[in-house]
């Protein structure tokens, strides 16, 4: 199991962003993930704050597995803002930390930091405001083996319809098949006895009507 640990990333709010919308009041969202490292890691999206306008805030707590091989001088926590509108929403600006920086401060276990950024034009690089976060940095737990016959059962299957095997046949279970209607079991006849057809054992078909005749 590879070993890992979990940076956990609170966008508290952003001030004095600037104004992308004509008419409306910015309706603005941040798209936070880690770059340069494994495309799995996932990428969250906060909610959109729909009164703050030019001064959002989210309070979204985030979490980010970064694994301890791997090379942070090669990730990025990337945050890019954006503002919804109706034809396509548009870009507002983007933060971009190196997660070296972040370890190298990591504040003490159960700890938060608290650390602002200059947002900037994705395209230009002017500033477009200001983001402030919080984070923590801590070793995720090991995951635990099972104790000895603690696993999975199986359900068993409740219904009583019987289960059709390969070829029709029945499984063990299933309750014998009833027979036909109006075909009772005759019982095994006994040797010697005439039965009311006039047939007895010795005899042939017609002989006391020849008796008769003659």
């Amino acid at each position: 199991v590879m070993a890992y640990r979990v940076l956990e990333v609170t966008l508290i709010s952003a001030k004095d962003l600037k104004k992308v919308t004509l008419f409306s009041k910015m309706r603005v969202y941040a798209v936070v993930s880690i770059s340069g490292g494994d495309p799995r890691t996932p990428t969250h999206r906060t909610h959109s704050d729909r009164h703050g306008g030019r001064n959002p805030m989210w309070h979204a707590p985030l979490r980010f597995p970064i694994p301890t091989a791997a090379d942070p001088r090669g990730l990025a926590l990337h945050v890019l803002l954006r503002a919804e509108r109706s034809f396509g929403d548009r870009d507002v600006g983007e933060v971009v930390v190196p997660v070296q920086d972040l370890v190298a401060v990591a504040p003490p276990a159960g700890e938060h930091r608290h650390l602002s950024y200059q947002v900037r034009s994705p395209m230009s690089g002017r500033k477009r405001g200001v983001l402030h976060i919080s984070y923590s940095l801590s070793d995720a737990p090991a995951p635990t083996a099972a104790a000895p016959g603690d696993g999975h059962t199986p359900c068993r299957p409740t219904a009583t319809t019987p289960r059709t095997g390969t070829r029709g046949r029945r499984t063990a279970t299933a309750p014998p098949r009833p027979l036909p209607t109006g075909t009772a079991r005759r019982p095994p006849r006994r040797p010697g006895k005439t039965e009311a057809s006039g047939w007895a054992p010795g005899s042939g078909w017609g002989s006391s009507a020849r008796r008769s005749a003659g």
